[in-house]
């Protein structure tokens, strides 16, 4: 539901399925087991739905003016802990 929040969920979930997107391409690949993996970098228990949906908002603020928004927070690739936290 679109007014609905967004549940809290680990940084670390965030960090590691963020990771997993940035590092494994879903381009020739089965979708369904790419989902599986995917789902595998999160702690057992956690709310993939919102992982993913925050995850989707870090990817967001990486992409946004060529990465500009997070560059104080980011080295090389890697994304400081108050990205996710």
């Amino acid at each position: 539901m679109p007014d609905e929040l967004i549940p809290p969920v680990a940084p670390e979930d965030i960090k590691r399925m963020h990771e997993f997107d940035r590092t494994h391409s879903r381009a020739g690949t089965d979708g369904r087991l790419w989902l599986q993996d995917r789902n595998a970098a999160c702690s057992p228990g956690a709310d993939i739905s919102a992982v993913s949906s925050r995850c989707a908002m870090v990817g967001t603020m990486t992409r946004y003016n060529h990465g500009q928004l997070v560059a104080p927070w980011q080295q090389g690739k890697k994304l400081d802990d108050a990205v996710s936290g």
